[in-house]
């Protein structure tokens, strides 16, 4: 079983600097902030299709977008794990605002019922041919021994996983690849927050050039890929630096962020977010002396690629084509500069803004605080029913249990009282049997008994006739 690493806070000593200074440095950053986007619209231009940009020609591809989003943190049989469950609803808010029908199971909505019948029926039903499906996973994975020559069987867990019974009570990477050739969508993309290597396909790590042809080719073949956050004997990073693991992390990062844009052209095909989480999740890991690796797998022969569209494309009307048909944008910082040294100058003298501060608490400081304590008790009412669920289930569980050992000794006896039966006709039959054999046996011997009387009567009959014969001729 391959769990998460999970770090303490990391503490940084640094300077205090004046009130001035941070106003100042806050408005730098932002001028800072607003200039970052001239260069990432800059190259959108670079690579058309059809005299599109690559984030309206993959839009206008694609189908419906759909995800599934699984996320477990408190199992019935195996340890917790930190993050799991805030990871996976991070995602899916990210999945959301980018247009996915996002089903979400956690903790004790997981098992493996739930889970496959959501693959395997509901997505069956409602996924058309040119969708796309994403399986997001937070949670254990385990493996089994391989026979012979072939590689361990690794296993997604669900919160019913019985440690010991993985093939009957897990979910195999073998049956997770069958789930995605069942489904009717062109393009599935697994995404596995968890270390694990022993998966049978093709190992993708190269980045290939945006060009037209290739755009054309990811966007128009199928796809069924598989990312992990790690690969075999690694172990996943999860903290408060980053609130969540360093895969999510950077996942929301790359995706809900568009970092993940390498070469700015609008689109993240999953071999350009595969690079970006290679280097950013190995980076952080060794700052911590840990080794943790991203792999990345192509579960069929397909040579399409899941793609996502960064937010600040997808929702900025910018990227549409424009009237002379060559899709470029428009410089979005135009007047930016002119706008922060304005508001720059009209601050005066920074200090000033501190020295206006009331003292004590004021109305918006008393709102945030009543928002942020209803905030705790609503999250403290969550893991109050989340635990209770939990306890709900496992009680649930032993009750199962409880009824299938019932179960098994009213059919141990019942099996010993159709021995008993069995030996008992048996016995019977073998006494009749024997009953039978004697009463033959018996019959023969009063038959040989009745022969041999008839066989001396007759012989007395003999002689007595011999004797009277024999009595005559002496008289005569």
């Amino acid at each position: 079983m391959f769990d998460r690493i999970l770090l303490h806070p990391i503490l940084r000593k640094g300077s205090l600097h004046s009130p001035g200074i941070l106003l100042l440095s806050f408005l730098l950053c932002s001028l800072t902030v607003w200039l970052l986007p001239i260069q990432t619209y800059a190259d959108t231009s670079s690579s058309t299709v059809n005299g599109k940009v690559p984030a309206q020609y993959i839009a206008e591809t694609q189908g419906k977008s759909w995800a599934v989003i699984i996320g477990i943190d408190k199992y019935l049989n195996l340890a917790g794990l930190a993050y799991a469950v805030d990871d996976a609803k991070s995602v899916a808010r990210m999945l959301g605002r980018q247009g996915f029908t996002v089903t979400s199971l956690y903790n004790t909505q997981a098992t493996k019922k739930a889970i496959l019948q959501e693959l395997r029926q509901n997505l069956v039903a409602q996924v058309q041919k040119n969708d796309r499906v994403l399986i997001f996973f937070a949670g254990h994975i385990g493996e089994t021994p391989g026979k012979g020559k072939q590689q361990p069987v690794g296993y997604m867990m669900p919160v019913d996983t019985e440690p010991g019974l993985l093939a009957d009570t897990a979910i195999s990477v073998d049956l997770l690849r069958e789930l995605s050739e069942s489904l009717p969508a062109k393009q599935v993309l697994f995404l596995i927050d968890i270390c694990y290597g022993g998966i049978a396909g093709r190992s993708q790590r190269s980045f290939p050039p945006m060009t037209s042809n290739y755009l054309k080719m990811i966007a128009s073949e199928p796809a069924r890929q598989l990312i992990t956050a790690g690969g075999t004997g690694q172990q996943a990073l999860a903290g408060p630096k980053w609130k969540h693991s360093v895969f999510t992390y950077y996942l929301l990062e790359g995706i809900g962020k568009g970092k993940g844009d390498l070469n700015g052209d609008g689109i993240i095909p999953a071999s350009e977010l595969f690079a970006f989480l290679d280097e950013h999740v190995q980076s952080a890991a060794l700052t911590h002396k840990h080794v943790q690796r991203p792999e990345m797998w192509g579960l069929s022969a397909d040579k399409g690629e899941f793609v996502f569209i960064p937010e600040k494309f997808s929702s900025n009307p910018q990227v549409a084509k424009t009237p002379n048909g060559q899709g470029k944008a428009s410089n979005p910082a135009a007047g930016t500069v002119e706008t922060i040294v304005g508001l720059l100058k009209s601050f005066g003298n920074p200090l000033d803004v501190f020295n206006n501060v009331p003292s004590g608490k004021s109305e918006q400081a008393n709102a945030q605080k009543t928002v942020e304590e209803e905030a705790a008790a609503l999250e403290a009412e969550r893991e109050k029913f989340e635990l209770q669920a939990l306890q709900s289930l496992k009680e649930q569980r032993q009750r199962e249990k409880d009824l299938q050992a019932q179960l098994a000794e009213a059919q141990r006896l019942a099996a010993e009282e159709e021995r008993r039966r069995v030996a008992a006709e048996q016995a019977r039959q073998e006494q009749e049997a024997l009953l039978a054999q004697q009463q033959a046996a018996l019959k023969a011997e009063q038959a040989r008994v009745a022969a041999e009387e008839e066989h001396r009567r007759q012989v007395l009959a003999e002689q007595e006739k011999t004797r009277l014969a024999q009595l005559a001729e002496a008289q005569r």
